[in-house]
């Protein structure tokens, strides 16, 4: 697998898991009316998955360390 499609698998999935985990903890802690809280399930989880790939994109997606693709170049 290259890199830049591992890495950025690998940011989409972090982001995404990140805004979920995130909208799950606001949900459940803040008294929010429904429609917010549905929006915030549409919302988070893609803007996490959005950044992630962004600044991923930034840094070529070789800096992070699970496959060790520094060590490879």
């Amino acid at each position: 697998m290259k890199p830049r499609v591992g890495g950025a698998i690998f940011y989409a999935l972090l982001g995404f898991l990140g805004g979920f985990s995130l909208t799950l903890i606001l949900g459940m802690t803040l008294p929010l009316p429904e429609t917010v809280r549905d929006i915030m399930m549409a919302a988070l989880p893609l803007t996490g998955l959005i950044l992630a790939l962004y600044y991923g994109k930034k840094s070529n997606y070789t800096w992070w360390p699970l496959f060790r693709f520094m060590d490879r170049f």
